[in-house]
């Protein structure tokens, strides 16, 4: 992911540097798991008739490259006038049942055109 998104910092790259900020070993990309709301959004709730708007995300706990995580989410409003849902997002570490990131969604309905 360092080498896609081009941030190479060593929080996510090189396991001492963060060792001596704090952490176990290297940090996963917080854009990573935003990507992963991406997918679900796009893929399976809605599905493949939506586009992201925007998305918010809190990051409070750090994940590492070893974690599995769990992503969850809501519909927590339609707004039929736009097309467009409200979705909070959750995730958490699947073993340990911490909230590692938080947020919130925005995604609009394509329409089907007709020729």
């Amino acid at each position: 992911f360092a080498r896609l998104s081009g941030d190479v910092n060593p929080l996510h790259t090189n396991d001492d540097f963060a060792k001596k900020r704090g952490f176990k070993r290297k940090v996963v990309h917080g854009a990573l798991l935003s990507s992963y709301v991406s997918r679900l959004l796009g893929t399976s709730l809605p599905g493949r008739d939506c586009f992201l708007h925007q998305i918010k995300m809190r990051y409070i706990a750090p994940v590492y490259v070893e974690d599995t995580i769990k992503v969850s989410v809501e519909l927590t409003h339609i707004s039929e006038s736009i097309g467009a849902l409200d979705i909070g997002v959750n995730i958490k570490k699947s073993y340990e049942d911490i909230v590692v990131a938080k947020g919130q969604a925005q995604v609009g309905l394509t329409k089907e055109v007709s020729e």
